[in-house]
């Protein structure tokens, strides 16, 4: 059986600082797998710039004519590290015949060592999914590692599956990356969706290590909105809760109002307490309603440029 043919989806905003030398460090490895006949040798790299406004895609331009293993996709407006991966699987399944994806951060903090590993899963466990894991978060900033730490226990206990220290460092078959491909991709919060998705599995843990270049454009609003965006789209717990309360302070306001008429007092400060609970949690069901809402009207993402070689 030969060698499976890899793409490498490479997830990018703003970094064109760090580009050229994960560039570099993502050719000479991937060279060194094809060498050991672990990967086609027509395997590639494919950099996909979510909107950047610092010249990313001049960048991935010149490597793509630097480096034969390079390729590089664009589009815009910019909508997030999910939609650039969306749109690396969708050109790769679309325009390549490539048997497996393997997307990871362009910055090469998640160990590219590990990528060895999980194809080896893949050719010998007939593994569909290889999660890569974080067995070493050192590099890392206290305040960093301990809210995503936080994070991935909260999420489990609320009932929405996710691997603990998992986040986009993956390997999936071809057949996996078509069925992602049928979700929408404003759905979708590929660590909990994957994992949705019940195929054979394996794990690949690496040392997490430094940025090559460049600073970090993830910050803590990116983060609360990323938890807040994973709970309301794979939770149905908050609204749940919001139901119980919204139920329980409206029979106390009928049993309120009830004594109310019976001894005028503080009639105005009791229904203004249960009235503000009430709409506290209209609001959290308009959450919900407005992530319908988006769905169906918000535009998907143009592509505006595509360098991919299948040769």
């Amino acid at each position: 059986m030969p060698p499976p043919l890899l793409y490498i989806v490479l997830p990018c905003y703003n970094e064109r600082d760090v580009l050229p030398l994960s560039a570099n460090t993502l050719d000479s490895y991937l060279r060194e797998l094809i060498r050991d006949g672990l990967v086609s040798d027509k395997s590639k790299m494919l950099f996909v710039d979510d909107g950047s406004t610092d010249g990313t895609f001049g960048v991935i331009a010149d490597l793509c004519d630097k480096y034969d293993t390079a390729t590089g996709l664009s589009y815009a407006p910019n909508r997030g590290m999910f939609t650039a991966i969306y749109a690396g699987l969708s050109a790769v399944i679309n325009e390549t015949s490539a048997d497996i994806v393997i997307t990871i951060d362009s910055d090469l903090q998640d160990d590219i060592s590990a990528i060895a590993d999980m194809v080896a899963q893949y050719s010998n466990k007939n593994c569909d999914i290889v999660y890569g894991v974080r067995t070493d978060r050192t590099s890392d900033s206290f305040l960093k590692r301990s809210t995503a730490e936080n994070y991935y226990r909260f999420m489990n206990n609320i009932g929405v599956p996710m691997l603990f220290n998992h986040a986009e460092y993956r390997l999936m078959s071809r057949r996996v990356c078509e069925q992602l491909l049928t979700f929408d991709e404003n759905m979708l919060y590929f660590r909990v969706s994957v994992q949705m998705l019940n195929y054979k599995s394996g794990t690949s843990g690496y040392s997490r290590k430094e940025r090559l270049a460049g600073i970090t454009h993830f910050n803590p609003r990116k983060m609360i909105k990323l938890a807040l965006d994973s709970i309301l789209t794979y939770s149905k717990l908050p609204f749940q809760i919001c139901t119980f309360f919204m139920t329980l302070f409206g029979l106390s306001g009928i049993a309120a109002t009830i004594w109310q008429l019976a001894t005028a007092q503080y009639a105005t400060a009791t229904t203004l307490a249960l009235l503000s609970v009430l709409l506290f949690g209209i609001a959290f069901c308009a959450s919900y309603i407005g992530r319908v809402y988006r769905i169906r009207f918000k535009p998907s993402f143009r592509v505006t440029d595509m360098i991919i070689k299948n040769k």
